[in-house]
């Protein structure tokens, strides 16, 4: 369970970065 979570703050992470960047 604690790894599922881990996972989907890692995508979510991923995809602030990318709306940051552009």
């Amino acid at each position: 369970e604690e790894n599922n979570v881990q996972e989907e703050k890692k995508e979510e992470k991923e995809q602030y970065e990318k709306m940051v960047t552009e």
